[in-house]
């Protein structure tokens, strides 16, 4: 099983990557400006990486219900509003862009799986009187209800390329590792 083989290659940066985040995000006085500032490292990290995967045309048709870009901007102009002053700056990521469906499959294994976690940030971040569901927590709430729903059906497109292409397992691997590290790198800066 694919899912088996990714986890048990990513586990370790995934771990790492969700301990940055929560040492971020899971704190008693966190500021709209922190915040506003892992919305923009998100945004960076998910620009690249759906430019990078969305090459390739499957990936592009899942991307058209998918893509996170909308949310994450949304956000950030609702928490911008709401600051006296806002530092705009943060480098543009980049990724190469890939033709390769088991690449790309990885990465958006990474994105698709964070809908998941995004659930417990929810939950967290809705203690704070200067977040509001239905505008600073888009990105993190993306799916709402459906998010196990949307989850199964991406985990179906994988299974069954995986099963159709077992010589390709490795480069799924690789793609999810490449996200993990994108998304790591993105959110150390912040």
């Amino acid at each position: 099983m694919i899912l088996q083989h990714i986890r048990s290659h990513t586990a370790d940066l995934h771990k790492s990557l969700e301990m940055k985040l929560s040492a971020k995000l899971f704190t008693p006085d966190l500021k709209p400006s922190v915040y506003y500032d892992l919305l923009k490292a998100f945004c960076s990290a998910y620009r690249a990486l759906e430019r990078a995967a969305g090459n390739v045309p499957m990936i592009a048709n899942l991307l058209v219900e998918r893509s996170k870009i909308s949310l994450l901007e949304q956000d950030l102009q609702h928490i911008k509003n709401r600051l006296e002053t806002v530092n705009d700056d943060f480098p543009a990521s980049t990724l190469p862009k890939t033709d390769s469906e088991a690449l790309s499959l990885g990465m958006m294994y990474v994105m698709e799986g964070a809908t998941l976690g995004g659930k417990q940030i929810v939950n967290y971040l809705e203690r704070f009187a200067w977040i509001e569901l239905e505008n600073s927590l888009n990105f993190f709430n993306s799916y709402g209800d459906d998010r196990g729903k949307m989850w199964k059906e991406f985990i179906e497109v994988l299974e069954k390329y995986a099963e159709s292409n077992p010589s390709e397992r490795d480069t799924i691997v690789k793609g999810a590792y490449q996200a993990f590290s994108h998304i790591d790198k993105a959110i150390t800066r912040v």
